[in-house]
């Protein structure tokens, strides 16, 4: 970018392309004055467009902000020309973030609008674009953090000349710089470049069951929907993140249950055509939930038995045994009973 070298006050140290696409293939650094006030900038390789070297980028970006310890600020340039804010804004923020885990990282960052005009139209609707953008993807940024996100539009090549108002919106740049901490003593170490993720891809699991208890008769069951996140590091490697509850899925399912044991089959006469022949209804399972109900399995059975008269006429009968049994039929016994 030719906003490096007009601030540093070096021509040409800096590649200078008007070309989307990273010209820059390595970290680097120099120092410089501004309107007498010494400044030290350096240059890095652009993530997610360089040939597939993001990898060894990182390590080398990563490398050089631990080895220059006095390094104060971000500055994130942004073409001012598309509609849209490019996507891979969004991802160098979330580099920072897994770089500095936990860290107000943002309170070190400038958005510094470039091939900007003079008296530039639509400049809010930029600063409000970055604000979303950040409030969507960082929950934990408060509006007082957003509001206080310096961002400046400037001409890159106009800021060259000395009576532009440009080179007013670069000192304030620099000032504000100084009045910050060091990146290493505001947010601490950096983390390892393996432990830096690339993209995460976010799980959703319906219904966890929680916890399953009984009390009273009722069986209670709490269930609720939780995420978590496929990660990919720059490294290749893959992990998950902790699962966490989604707010406002937390369900509880009551659900009555039987008490009565039954040992073996039991018979329940249906009807009965005189004292030697009857059929039963038998209940061959015990009760078991299935899509919101309860269900037993019901069969119906025919069972004999011989009757043998004594010498008063009255009928001696023998044990009943079975001489027929139809299929098995699931038959609905009881509904569950929710409770959010």
């Amino acid at each position: 970018m030719k906003m490096k070298n007009t601030i540093t006050g070096k021509d040409n140290y800096f590649i200078e392309s008007n070309k989307p696409e990273s010209q820059t293939q390595e970290v680097i650094g120099c120092e410089g004055q501004f309107n007498n006030k010494q400044v030290y900038i350096i240059d890095t390789p652009g993530l997610y467009d360089s040939n597939n070297q993001d990898n060894a980028h990182l390590e080398q970006i990563t490398n050089f902000f631990r080895n220059k310890r006095e390094l104060k600020s971000f500055f994130i340039t942004i073409d001012f020309r598309p509609v849209r804010i490019d996507s891979t804004i969004t991802r160098f923020f979330q580099i920072l973030q897994n770089m500095y885990p936990g860290k107000k990282f943002y309170n070190h960052i400038c958005i510094v609008w470039t091939f900007c005009e003079e008296n530039q139209q639509n400049t809010e609707i930029k600063r409000e674009g970055i604000k979303n953008m950040l409030k969507n993807n960082f929950p934990d940024i408060t509006n007082d953090e957003l509001n206080a996100l310096p961002q400046f539009f400037i001409d890159d090549i106009k800021a060259r000349e000395e009576s532009s108002p440009f080179r007013e919106k670069i000192n304030q740049m620099i000032d504000w710089t100084n009045q910050l901490l060091p990146i290493v003593d505001s947010l601490g170490e950096i983390v390892n470049v393996d432990k830096v993720i690339k993209n995460r891809v976010e799980e959703i699991e319906k219904n966890y069951l929680e916890s399953e208890k009984d009390k009273n008769g009722i069986k209670i069951l709490t269930y609720y929907d939780r995420k978590r996140y496929k990660q990919y590091h720059y490294d290749g490697t893959e992990s998950f993140s902790d699962y966490e509850e989604i707010p406002k899925t937390k369900k509880i399912k009551e659900i009555r249950v039987i008490t009565k044991k039954v040992s073996g089959p039991h018979k329940v006469e249906t009807s009965c055509h005189n004292e030697v022949k009857r059929i039963l209804g038998i209940c061959v399972s015990q009760y078991y939930e299935h899509k919101g109900y309860n269900y037993e399995m019901r069969v119906e059975a025919t069972e004999e038995r011989i009757g043998l008269l004594d010498e008063n006429g009255n009928p001696n009968f023998e044990e009943w045994r079975e001489t027929s049994r139809g299929e098995a039929k699931q038959v609905v016994t009881d509904h569950y009973c929710y409770r959010d």
